[in-house]
């Protein structure tokens, strides 16, 4: 057996990058639904309170990140095949001769009608099942805090939750005035 040996780099979640994208996507979110809910001053209010919500979101989740080695151990597995399923679909089609006399219709004393095939598909399945024989080691890197896509659902969240909220409020508040 050949020893591999690789350096693994990984930085920290980087605040600034993360707390950008986390902006945009929830200030997208807030103007989105802001201007549905209620109108243009809905969306703007939508967009500047839902994208400072989720800069300030995407900027927590990354404050503290640490990056640490964790060991996972998988399983070696070996397949033996035991049986196999074969599914046999006949493809054809209906023939019509002499129908119709000039007619055209098919239900005519002179039509006669057969069956054509055309060819089957025919499909193989293979029943394998796994055993396992051993196991071995891999090291992967992992971060501390929330991952970025979790970190930018959260925040797109927010920002839909606040573009909603002021919509419908200055909506109720315009049709008050």
């Amino acid at each position: 057996m050949k020893e591999v040996t690789e350096t693994l780099q990984e930085e920290p979640f980087n605040g600034g990058k993360r707390a950008v994208i986390s902006g945009v996507l929830a200030a997208l979110a807030g103007a989105g639904l802001g201007y549905l809910t209620g109108n243009i001053p809905g969306m703007i209010a939508g967009a500047v309170l839902g994208g400072g919500t989720g800069a300030a979101i995407g900027l927590h989740t990354a404050q503290g990140d640490k990056v640490s080695e964790v060991w996972v151990t998988k399983a070696i597995q070996d397949p033996t095949m035991v049986g196999a399923e074969k599914r046999v679909v006949e493809n054809g089609h209906w023939m019509y001769d002499n129908c119709g006399g000039g007619h055209g219709h098919v239900h005519d004393s002179h039509c006669h009608s057969h069956y054509m095939v055309d060819g089957y598909w025919v499909r193989f399945s293979p029943d394998i099942r796994w055993k396992n024989v051993g196991q071995y080691q891999v090291p992967t890197l992992q971060h501390s805090n929330m991952d970025g896509v979790l970190s930018g659902l959260l925040s797109t969240g927010a920002g839909a939750g606040i573009g909603t909220a002021v919509g419908f409020g200055l909506r109720a508040l315009l049709a008050a005035a």
